[in-house]
């Protein structure tokens, strides 16, 4: 088929055409630079249609599903549109190799896929499917050619969705993308695609753990005998004390001849590269062609035997004795360098290699993909840091975008580009100190209210200001453009960096309910009490203290200046200290219930800080 779109054409007046890829399944694919976005590559697909064509239909049906996807290992959706009778849809490049062009590289060696890699591929893949089926998506049709291994990270990637279609819900409907994925891992281990033969006697030629092997023919028979929940169950207990490490041959090879689909006989391919040798204990058994009996024997004159048995035992004392001296000058040599190279003034650094934009811009899209968000959604944040760093109203970002017409896709006109990396940096190290937990919270966007945390902050005999306090604390460690009172205004909840804010409260209160940064106080039997820590940059430690109504009490609190401090009584609105530089307080404590103590830290570094608590009792005579 003819290329439809030419080397050097800027399409729809964004896209810069870069390189043909090829034909996939549904039309004409080519490499792109997006021009309204820093030159990022991308794909576009190009499939000519006319009204009513059914092939136009299903590629319309798989822009639709890509739109309404949002997974880190699936090539994201960027746009679709029309322009006459071509149907354009426009994803993420993904650089990689695709796993068929990866296994093509290992039978040219000889080599195959081992055990303990395939389980890593499944195990990798398998929180991709489980995603598409919370989203009643089945793929259809996942194989090695529509599987990615991205270069920035490793992981396996889809990026072809032209199969995939909704399904409503029916047990087993989804059963089809797990059949593939043992059918793939299968390919991977025997190097055999689409086997005439069944996968029992395929498997038959490789040395597998028994468990492995009865979990993929389970789930390579059709109907597959295992769902998905079971399959990930089984693969995460699978025994690891046996990955073979000496291939098993059989006398005789497979007897399945592969198909059309096959990658091809075992010869090295002229001008091929594959992938880096593996031990020859990893070398597919088909290339390997036994006798089962040996009947050569060998007669060894005892005599002559034992002579020659002395000469070797001598050679290799000899040699053992030659290597030991070796080895001693070596290490003299390397003693005497080390000296030398202490005595000698140190270099700077100056001479380090310093990164491209290409290798910076590819760290960052690694680390927005470990964390699972989508481009527009990560956009939106860094936009909304800078709109807060250069006081500009929001209101005015979503009119220019409109303006536009590009959404978040459109230009970044925010800032300088040395402003736009600071901030692209401080987002994403705010999202990465979350933990596990919270970070997946916020990748499914399921943050929501700031409120909905209070009742179990109050199971803890803290307010919301305490609360509020330590969130506020850390997140403007993070992102200091956001001022104290901004984050206490009702406008910020609608803000798009709330999101953030809300992601760190999630984190909080893990952090309180484990007890590693809270702390409930007695005074029960004494009259003082010492606490000593180490404040992280941007962390803090609550304390929810009962305290007698009819006492004196003092607080005092030995930290750098950075250090902040809040003091609550148990009930009303009134506020003894909040985020206060001063360290030292005391008075009459009249209420009953529990105060509530808040330490924090505005520092760049981790500071030391000792605090004592003191009850002053009083003492009544009788009347």
């Amino acid at each position: 088929m003819t290329p439809s779109l030419s080397l050097g054409q800027r399409l729809d007046d964004r896209y810069l055409i870069q390189l043909h890829l090829g034909t996939s399944s549904p039309g004409q694919q080519y490499l792109a630079h997006d021009t309204h976005r820093f030159d990022e590559p991308c794909t576009i697909t190009v499939l000519t249609s006319f009204p009513g064509d059914k092939t136009g239909n299903l590629f319309k049906q798989q822009a639709e599903i890509l739109y309404a996807l949002d997974h880190p290992q699936i090539a994201n959706f960027r746009e679709f549109f029309a322009l006459g009778t071509e149907l354009y849809l426009v994803q993420d490049f993904i650089e990689g190799q695709s796993y068929l062009d990866l296994l093509k590289g290992r039978r040219n060696q000889g080599k195959a896929f081992t055990e303990s890699e395939v389980r890593q591929w499944c195990r990798q893949l398998l929180p991709v499917l489980r995603y598409l089926h919370s989203q009643k998506i089945c793929h259809g049709q996942i194989s090695l050619e529509q599987v990615v291994r991205r270069r920035v990270d490793g992981l396996p990637v889809l990026v072809d969705f032209s199969h995939s279609q909704y399904y409503c819900g029916t047990p087993g409907e989804d059963r089809r993308d797990l059949h593939n994925l043992a059918l793939g891992a299968i390919a991977l281990l025997t190097g055999v695609v689409n086997p005439n033969a069944s996968g029992e006697e395929v498997l038959s030629s490789v040395a597998l753990s028994p468990e492995f092997r009865q979990l993929l023919l389970q789930c390579s028979c059709w109907p597959p005998l295992v769902d998905l929940p079971t399959l990930a169950d089984n693969l995460n207990n699978l025994p690891q004390k046996f990955l073979p490490t000496v291939a098993s041959f059989s006398p005789k090879s497979p007897s399945a001849q592969a198909t059309n689909g096959d990658v091809g006989p075992l010869t090295k391919g002229a001008g091929e590269a594959g992938e880096p040798s593996l031990p020859l204990a990893h070398q597919a058994p088909w290339l390997f062609h036994f006798s089962t009996t040996i009947k050569t024997m060998v007669r060894v004159d005892g005599l002559k035997g034992l002579v020659k048995k002395s000469l070797i035992l001598l050679g290799l004392m000899a040699i053992a004795m030659a290597m030991g001296w070796g080895a001693g000058q070596l290490w003299l040599l390397g003693q005497q360098r080390a000296m030398l190279q202490s005595l000698a003034p140190d270099k700077p650094e100056d001479d380090a290699p310093q990164k491209t934009d290409l290798e910076i811009k590819n760290e960052i899209r690694a680390r927005r993909l470990n964390l699972g968000i989508s481009p527009q959604r990560f956009q939106a944040l860094v936009d909304d840091g800078l709109a807060f760093q250069l006081n500009i109203d929001p209101e005015e970002i979503t009119t220019n975008t409109n303006n536009t017409g590009n959404n978040n896709d459109g230009p970044a006109t925010l800032g300088t580009p040395e402003e736009r990396m600071a901030m692209t940096i401080a987002v994403l190290d705010a999202l990465e100190g979350l933990n596990r937990d919270a970070i997946r919270d916020f990748a499914q966007n399921n943050s929501g209210d700031r409120r909905r945390w209070i009742p179990q902050v109050n199971q803890l005999r803290l307010s919301s200001r305490s609360f509020y306090d330590l969130v506020n604390a850390r997140f403007h460690h993070h992102l200091p453009m956001v001022s104290l009172t901004s984050l206490g205004e009702p406008d910020f909840e609608q803000r798009p960096l709330a999101q953030v804010w809300n992601a760190m409260a999630f984190d909080s209160l893990a952090s309180l309910e484990d007890g590693s940064h809270y702390q409930r106080l007695s005074f029960e039997g004494t009259d003082q009490l010492n606490l000593r820590g180490t404040l992280e940059p941007g962390k803090g430690y609550a304390y929810a203290i009962t305290i007698p109504p009819t006492e004196q009490f003092s607080l005092e609190l030995d930290a750098p200046p950075s250090a902040r401090l809040s003091f609550y009584p148990p009930t009303g609105p009134e506020i003894i200290l909040q985020n206060s530089a001063i360290h030292r307080w005391s008075g009459p404590t009249a209420q009953a219930g529990y105060y509530e103590l808040v330490i924090t830290s505005e520092a760049k570094e981790a500071i030391a800080f000792d605090l004592e608590l003191r009850v002053m009792r009083t003492n009544f005579s009788p009347l």
